[in-house]
């Protein structure tokens, strides 16, 4: 039988992290709606509801705690096995069979903190609001889609641990696996403008990047 064991890497952020939380399609900020929330200052003035849009985009748990999809990092590791190899094998086929993501939630934490016993969760006003021209695909695509604004939230600073399920017994030494891991964080990254495939044009593959949500990873001693 596999032996399971659990590692953990700290995560730090190198560029800001851009959420969507999908949960706010089901709702629509009230537009008579002109109060912010309380001691935070309005990030634009007059334009509460930018805030509100982006706020109801973050990932918050039932504790009020700020978090990501702990899944985004299994797909970075994953993108960064194609063409790879692992040992003698073809990495991709290696982490699918041994690595396997625990953490529905990767809690956000100060990267200052991260070396202490005692790493402090992000601040809860530490995000901002981003606005920026983006292209919805989905409409008019015979032209190429159309021009809207994106307002979402963005944290410029960021980390967490990321503690990952390994069968211990097919594995030598980790540095493998953490490369792997850098990898991903270098060139994929995680959350909204990722670098990821976005469709197939002529026959040839169109990446989207906007080189967001790119990280380092250290494994820890354990």
């Amino acid at each position: 039988m596999p032996k399971p064991t659990f590692l953990t890497w700290k995560i730090t952020g190198e560029r800001p992290l851009f959420q969507s939380n999908p949960s706010s399609m089901w709702s629509e900020p009230d537009e008579d709606d002109k109060t912010k929330p309380a001691g935070k200052a309005p990030m634009y003035p007059g334009k509460v509801k930018a805030f509100t849009i982006a706020e109801s985009q973050l990932y918050v748990n039932a504790d009020g705690q700020h978090y990501h999809p702990g899944m985004a990092f299994y797909k970075c590791l994953q993108k960064a096995c194609v063409k790879r190899t692992l040992g003698r094998s073809a990495a991709l086929g290696v982490v699918v069979a041994t690595v396997r993501c625990i953490e529905d939630e990767f809690l956000l934490l100060d990267p200052v903190t991260l070396d202490s016993k005692q790493p402090k969760a992000v601040k809860k006003d530490a995000w901002l609001v981003d606005k920026r021209r983006a292209i919805n695909a989905n409409k008019n695509k015979d032209t190429g889609g159309v021009a809207v604004v994106a307002i979402r939230p963005k944290w410029p600073v960021w980390g967490g641990l990321l503690t990952l399920e390994v069968d211990a017994d097919l594995y030598k030494g980790y540095e493998g696996l953490t490369e792997l891991l850098n990898i991903g964080g270098h060139i994929f990254g995680i959350g909204v403008g990722r670098r990821r495939l976005s469709g197939i044009r002529r026959m040839q593959e169109v990446w989207s990047d906007m080189g967001m949500g790119r990280f380092s990873a250290e494994l820890l001693k354990g």
